[in-house]
């Protein structure tokens, strides 16, 4: 076997997804003869079809709808009206669900996918008195509603699931403190602000620590400032987007360096 095809052998990584959106990652890291160890801290759950009903009853009607995540697509599709309405996907795995639904989608960044991106269409430059719905879950960031707000548009939310923080058993924690401690885990990833302080919150309410030897791998500078705010002293690489291959490429990458 070519070396790189094993470069991850004895490399422990956490990974914080829920469990049903890791496996790519999980079967990837192990490829290329890595461990990873799932953590999820985030829970994501579908609110009730009576809720989710009595949401889309209140919504005026809209030209313009932004799926702001894969779960939003996938919750919210079969509850709203989609038909000849301009579909705008955050990133593509939310792009090729919608797509593999027979949906069309109108925009979808290629390289960062967040809000930023977003507001860089074309479709949502000239949107003054234009209706816009954000579907998404029961939290997140308001940049996308209120600078599209700010551009003229009326904007409301459809929300769909809810997020939550993971709960886990006192025995899984025990044997995550355990890997950490026995060197067993060498990087954590986190895709997004929540769940960094979702691990913070698990660690501290079981009366433990941040590992600090454990190398954090990021999607972006926005969670790196969050990390920055909690601790000067943890070490980070932020990835080119949060995509199983661009994960792949900064753990390689630091294995690289050790083994050269």
């Amino acid at each position: 076997m070519d070396m790189n095809d094993n470069i991850l052998q004895n490399t422990g990584v956490i990974i914080t997804r829920p469990i049903d959106q890791s496996y790519s990652l999980i079967n990837a890291i192990k490829q290329h003869g890595g461990s990873p160890i799932p953590f999820p801290v985030l829970s994501i759950k579908p609110l009730k079809n009576s809720i989710i009903e009595s949401n889309v009853k209140k919504l005026f009607n809209t030209s313009i709808i932004i799926f702001i995540s894969s779960n939003a697509a996938k919750y919210g599709i079969d509850h709203i009206n989609l038909t000849d309405k301009k579909i705008i996907a955050i990133g593509p795995t939310t792009r090729k669900y919608l797509e593999d639904n027979k949906i069309n989608v109108s925009f979808c960044p290629e390289k960062k996918f967040n809000s930023e991106e977003l507001l860089k269409s074309k479709l949502l430059k000239n949107v003054k008195n234009i209706n816009i719905t954000i579907v998404r879950g029961n939290s997140g960031r308001d940049l996308l509603r209120h600078e599209l707000k700010n551009r003229g548009a009326k904007v409301q939310y459809l929300e769909v699931y809810k997020r939550s923080i993971f709960s886990h058993k006192k025995t899984a924690i025990l044997n995550l403190s355990e890997q950490c401690i026995k060197g067993n885990a060498q990087f954590i990833v986190f895709l997004s602000k929540e769940s960094f302080t979702n691990f913070i919150i698990i660690l501290e309410k079981n009366n433990l620590i941040f590992p600090k030897h454990v190398h954090i791998i990021i999607p972006s500078e926005r969670v790196a400032n969050e990390i920055k705010d909690y601790s000067d002293d943890l070490q980070y690489s932020v990835a080119s987007d949060a995509r199983v291959q661009a994960i792949l490429n900064v753990l390689k990458k630091h294995k690289s360096q050790k083994i050269t």
